[in-house]
């Protein structure tokens, strides 16, 4: 391939490469971040539910009947949590198919700020292919902290936005292939066109040479009587009439 076909293909077709594959990469970065975006706000959404729900129940212990233990039985039913524990000085109660003692070791800082009389939440975590998060909140009595409820509940709508981040995994990655793809299949038919490109001039070339060379055959096989009448006349039209008078009188008498 000629000099100035490689720099065609490198002036033009290489920065669409690069512009294209740009544009796949914006793509795909909004969809990044619209999924970040979107995780945040449902992960602080669902923690602040769960803070409620146990700031909720501790109020409903602070009363000191047992009418809480209906109230999480129903939210048990509803799928809405799976399970409570309440730390109360000395005395610690599970309700639901939880693990008080992982909650301890897991969960100490959040624990810890719940008894200093803030609410806190966990990150989600995955248990055999689900979601769950924990929410804590303070008990108090006489205005005075003295325990703790913790609330696990089981993430739903992360399921769906864990498959977005699935898809859109894929669709990255199915894009960039599909961009290096056509670019290989691209610059394959772009080399095959200009030496195809360079193949013609080449041609065109021989041709005009030929040409030359025949016309230059043509004027050497001409006879020499016909180089030199056709030298004269050119010569006698360069000179003066009068010359040219005497140069044929002198002619006639010689």
């Amino acid at each position: 391939m000629s000099r100035k076909h490689a720099l065609y293909r490198g002036k033009i077709y290489v920065p669409f490469f690069w512009f294209t594959l740009g544009i796949i990469f914006l793509l795909n970065l909004g969809g990044w971040l619209f999924y970040l975006s979107a995780n945040a706000y449902l992960e602080r959404e669902l923690g602040e539910r769960l803070t409620t729900l146990a700031g909720i129940i501790a109020r409903l212990v602070e009363e000191g009947s047992s009418s809480y233990l209906p109230v999480i039985q129903d939210l048990e039913k509803k799928g809405e949590i799976r399970g409570v524990c309440i730390w109360q000085e000395n005395e610690r109660k599970v309700i639901g198919e939880v693990d008080a003692e992982t909650w301890s070791i897991v969960d100490e800082a959040e624990i810890k700020r719940a008894w200093e009389g803030k609410t806190a939440y966990t990150l989600l975590y995955p248990v055999e292919g689900r979601l769950f998060k924990r929410g804590y909140a303070p008990l108090y009595k006489k205005e005075r902290v003295v325990g703790v409820v913790g609330v696990e509940g089981e993430v739903f709508m992360l399921r769906t936005l864990y498959g977005v981040r699935k898809a859109l995994l894929l669709s990255g990655l199915g894009s960039t292939i599909l961009v290096f793809s056509l670019f290989l299949l691209s610059w394959k038919f772009l080399s095959r066109y200009l030496s195809l490109l360079e193949e013609l001039e080449f041609q065109e070339r021989v041709s005009r040479l030929g040409d030359m060379a025949s016309s230059l055959l043509h004027e050497i096989g001409n006879p020499p009587g016909n180089h030199a009448d056709y030298t004269g006349n050119f010569e006698g039209r360069g000179r003066p009439p009068g010359k040219r008078e005497t140069d044929r009188l002198s002619g006639r008498r010689d």
